[in-house]
């Protein structure tokens, strides 16, 4: 799928849209050029979507992710793979996106994105305080290449008991042996508790 700019012109209301989507995927192996108004235009009309899969599509933000009118996302994949380096990437924003989907979301990708450690603080702290008191949904996370922090690692860890599957690899934040897949319920609670002995006493 390639997007084009339409020639200026005139202005045309937007059509239904596609009430029924549930899944879209716009993935690209090399820098896409999916804008925020162009994914707007195309999910105006889509409340049922629960897969968007956005890999590659540096353009589009957390503010415009955050205009969907989708409520109950389930997957959200927003990785960057083997571009970041060529691209001024977000630093900010993207606790927008898990405090909009934090009651419905089971899988997580923002790996390669630029969201400094506090922003990244600030987006995975919203699963510990889910509406309702039940636990997250949250099953994967993928957080490779970005900036997280180990307290905010385990936070998430502690905060989500049917976490699955963690991508921690080139996480320049981590401790050197930290930084690779889990996979597993098991494996997952092991680096909580690496984690938890290499974090600085609080006393």
């Amino acid at each position: 799928l390639m997007w084009l700019p339409k020639p200026a012109g005139r202005v045309t209301a937007p059509g239904p849209g596609f009430p029924s989507l549930e899944e879209l995927c716009l993935a690209g192996s090399t820098c896409n050029f999916v804008s925020d108004e162009a994914l707007g235009r195309l999910l105006h009309g889509s409340p049922s979507l629960r897969l968007l899969d956005l890999r590659g599509c540096a353009r589009i933000t957390p503010a415009g992710l955050c205009d969907l009118p989708c409520q109950e996302l389930q997957q959200l994949h927003l990785g960057l793979y083997g571009m970041s380096d060529r691209l001024t990437l977000a630093k900010e924003g993207s606790h927008l996106l898990t405090h909009k989907w934090r009651h419905s979301l089971r899988e997580l990708d923002l790996s390669g994105q630029g969201f400094s450690e506090k922003d990244l603080e600030q987006a995975l702290a919203a699963f510990s305080a889910t509406p309702g008191g039940s636990p997250p949904a949250l099953c994967s996370v993928n957080l490779r290449g970005t900036r997280v922090t180990p307290s905010t690692v385990s936070s998430v860890i502690s905060s989500c008991p049917g976490l699955l599957y963690l991508n921690l690899e080139s996480c320049r934040c981590l401790p050197r042996g930290l930084k690779r897949a889990y996979r597993g319920q098991e494996e997952v609670q092991w680096c909580l508790e690496q984690l938890l002995t290499s974090l600085p006493s609080s006393g």
